[in-house]
């Protein structure tokens, strides 16, 4: 009985042992290891919480160009500040271009024969526009090839108007004269236009290279209160005088509307000085009167140009402030424009 007991005692112990060795001891050694792994970590991020942070950097990254970033900011900011004001100015010069609207023109001729009345005249009807005869060199109605006193009565009760030029004596303006001798000359001239026609002309017009500023007085005292002259001789002209100006510019067949057109912005309000040759001409720069309708119609369609009489453009001249002064404001912000556009450059 003994024996059986301590076999079975025996073979209890060793179950037991086999137990304890298969699962309780793979517990056991899980237990030891997370423990000492756990105070491992404690331990590490202990010291790593005592030590100061260290700045790192990735090889991979290129600091350089945070760098170059930084300092090309404020010339980007610069960049765009200055688009910005441009644009600016670009819209204050439509603004003011579009205030300011088409500049009033005048249509003179530098001529009184027959042509005017045969040929111009009715094609200028034809189109609704009137214009302005400049008696030059001393011409007077019924005078060999200059229109006859009756035509020029029909044109002036349709609107017409006249004024003196070039000479208008046997003076050269270009030469050596002195400006008694010229008043003197014109002075006749006068009467005796006045005898022809029965008006006394008060505008004078100045071919290129003529202007002189002593002509002003002469022509105070004799009852003038206007003269034209070329944009060259308007840019010399210093003199102070009551008198009217204004400013001609020369047409032809030659003449580029476009062209044209971009001179006369600049101006408050301007002539179109033409003489215009018989359709059966052979100059050799024929300039016929369908031509010059032709250089109107270009002009009017721009919406650049609106065509006036002689009166209105002198009244426009003698007043024309409020455009004036839009145009001054215009080549301040053309100036302002121009500085802007340069820096961005």
């Amino acid at each position: 009985m003994n024996r059986f007991a301590k076999i079975g005692a025996c073979l209890l112990a060793f179950v037991l042992f086999a137990y304890l060795l298969l699962v309780d001891y793979p517990r056991f050694k899980e237990s030891l290891t997370t423990g000492s792994r756990s105070a491992a970590s404690e331990q590490l991020e202990a010291a790593d919480s005592s030590a100061p942070e260290a700045e790192t950097e990735d090889p991979g990254v290129d600091t350089s160009a945070d760098t170059s970033a930084e300092v090309s900011d404020p010339e980007a900011s610069e960049t765009a500040a200055l688009q910005a004001q441009a644009e600016a100015l670009e819209q204050e010069l439509e603004d003011l271009r579009e205030q300011c609207g088409a500049v009033p023109v005048a249509l003179f001729f530098d001529q009184s024969t027959d042509v005017i009345y045969q040929e111009l005249y009715p094609a200028m009807t034809t189109a609704g526009y009137t214009g302005t005869i400049v008696f030059q060199d001393g011409a007077l109605t019924g005078n060999y090839q200059i229109i006859e006193t009756s035509e020029f009565k029909t044109m002036n009760e349709a609107g017409w108007e006249y004024a003196i030029g070039g000479d208008s004596t046997d003076i050269d303006l270009t030469g050596t004269v002195t400006a008694q001798a010229w008043q003197t000359s014109l002075e006749t001239y006068i009467k005796n236009l006045r005898a022809r026609t029965g008006i006394t002309p008060t505008l004078y017009v100045f071919r290129d290279g003529e202007y002189q500023e002593d002509c002003d007085a002469a022509l105070e005292d004799l009852g003038y209160t206007a003269l034209a002259y070329s944009a060259a001789d308007a840019a010399e002209d210093t003199a102070v005088s009551a008198l009217t100006r204004l400013t001609w510019f020369r047409v032809s067949a030659e003449t580029d509307a476009e062209t044209l057109l971009e001179e006369l912005q600049s101006c408050s309000c301007a002539v179109l000085l033409a003489e215009v040759d018989e359709a059966d001409s052979t100059g050799e720069d024929l300039f016929t009167s369908e031509d010059y309708i032709a250089l109107l119609g270009e002009l009017v369609a721009d919406d650049g140009v609106t065509i006036t009489t002689g009166t209105e453009i002198l009244e426009t001249a003698a007043d024309g402030s409020e455009r004036q002064q839009l145009l001054e404001q215009i080549q301040e912000k053309e100036a302002e424009l121009a500085q802007v556009q340069a820096q961005l450059e």
